[in-house]
């Protein structure tokens, strides 16, 4: 995002990092409140925090899992670049082979093939 839009991308970044702070910081302050009159509240809020985070987790794997086929191709190799700007046909070889490490993270590089070290 911050390769095609620069300042804009910034205070995007500085937006969501304001609001996953604010979140965090309610989540805090309610916490803090409820611990003066339900001492355990932290370890049972963490308790279940963790199994909730771990269901989403799997969850994720498994919608990647489900659309993998839609944004990779049957070796693994990327349909299109993450955003407009980094987008490659791959009609030209030299600019498919300079971009390939980068659009194929699954599969690694074979051993000699990098021009610079």
């Amino acid at each position: 995002l911050s390769v095609c839009q620069g300042a804009k991308a910034f205070w995007f970044g500085v937006r969501w990092a304001s609001g996953h702070v604010s979140g965090m910081l309610t989540i805090g302050i309610v916490l803090s409140l409820l611990s003066w009159r339900y001492p355990n509240v932290f370890e049972t809020y963490e308790h279940y925090a963790d199994y909730f985070i771990g269901f989403l987790l799997m969850m994720f794997g498994g919608y990647f899992l489900y659309q993998m086929d839609r944004n990779f191709d049957g070796e693994r190799n990327l349909k299109s670049g993450s955003c407009g700007c980094c987008n490659q046909t791959g009609d030209d070889p030299a600019e498919t082979e300079a971009g390939a490490s980068e659009r194929s993270p699954l599969r690694p590089k074979p051993r000699g093939t990098n021009s610079v070290r």
